[in-house]
């Protein structure tokens, strides 16, 4: 496994902690690592879909763009996309967020 998997995968438990303080109602969270179909994160009862990458910037290989559109093609109501990246702060990016 390399870096920026292991990477992805603790975006993915802070997208977890991030969703189980916010939205806890809508648990059990489903996470899908790896090559498993799917969002990576999705709520059992279909409201919530989320991406989540690592990268050295959230525009390398325009894969905040990708997550994006990939999640906007969900059914789900709340659509996240998480990521971790060197020079970003933990938390909500209103810059780079798009209206849906």
């Amino acid at each position: 496994m390399g870096n920026s998997q292991s990477f992805t995968y603790l975006a993915s438990f802070y997208a977890l902690e991030v969703l189980f303080t916010e939205y806890s109602e809508l648990a059990p969270f489903r996470l899908n690592l790896g090559t498993a179909p799917g969002s990576d994160i999705e709520s059992e009862c279909g409201e919530l879909a989320a991406e989540v990458f690592a990268s050295v910037t959230p525009t390398n290989n325009q894969k905040l763009r990708k997550d994006i559109d990939k999640v906007l093609e969900t059914e789900a109501r709340l659509k996240f996309v998480f990521f971790i990246c060197p020079n970003f702060e933990l938390g909500r990016q209103p810059q780079l967020e798009r209206s849906m």
